[in-house]
């Protein structure tokens, strides 16, 4: 019972401003836009946040939301669907863009509305299935990175090591392959 009140408490801090909001996006730039807090958003907001890269979170679950607020992240409770959302997490000043939620349609949505309120921002959209990819690329995606090729990669590392009698993958190998895989250009 006594999470409810600190969570309402939360939720008025973070959700969303009627108001004008433009002087939000006035203190913030060069900063990176997560959209989400999953298991896949969580891994990308610990390595920008271990690099001191500006990072503002978009999460529409109160409760994961709060979560990162109690991290340190900036959190914005709403749907990034949504261009008001987007400009409350000043999406026009971001250096990037990361979109990774696995719905196609929301992830295709968002896409679109980050590309059109930030025009030089790189946008890196997460597809479930290479057969998304095309559409996100052209919603506004600088790159897509799909989980078909992800674990195509992973499964063919594994294999590799497990070939050549090297030792198990430690978590460091893991996320060294995470990088190989976002460095990869966007499948055709």
């Amino acid at each position: 019972m006594a999470l409810a009140p600190r969570l309402a408490r939360f939720i008025e801090r973070h959700a969303p401003a009627t108001g004008d909001t433009e002087g939000v996006a006035e203190r913030r730039s060069a900063h990176v836009v997560l959209v989400g807090f999953g298991p896949a958003d969580q891994a990308v907001a610990a390595h920008l946040t271990k690099e001191k890269t500006p990072l503002v979170l978009i999460e529409w679950n109160p409760l994961l939301a709060q979560r990162a607020d109690a991290m340190g992240i900036d959190t914005i409770i709403g749907d990034a669907t949504r261009t008001d959302v987007l400009t409350r997490a000043s999406v026009g000043t971001a250096k990037a863009v990361a979109i990774t939620v696995p719905d196609p349609t929301a992830a295709r949505t968002i896409t679109a509305h980050a590309r059109a309120g930030a025009r030089n921002a790189v946008i890196v959209t997460r597809s479930r299935y290479q057969r998304w990819n095309e559409d996100l690329l052209a919603s506004g995606a600088t790159s897509v990175s799909d989980e078909e090729t992800g674990v195509g990669l992973q499964v063919a590392y594994e294999l590799q090591r497990a070939l050549t009698q090297r030792s198990p993958v430690s978590h460091d190998d893991r996320c060294n392959i995470e990088s190989v895989i976002a460095a990869l250009p966007a499948s055709s």
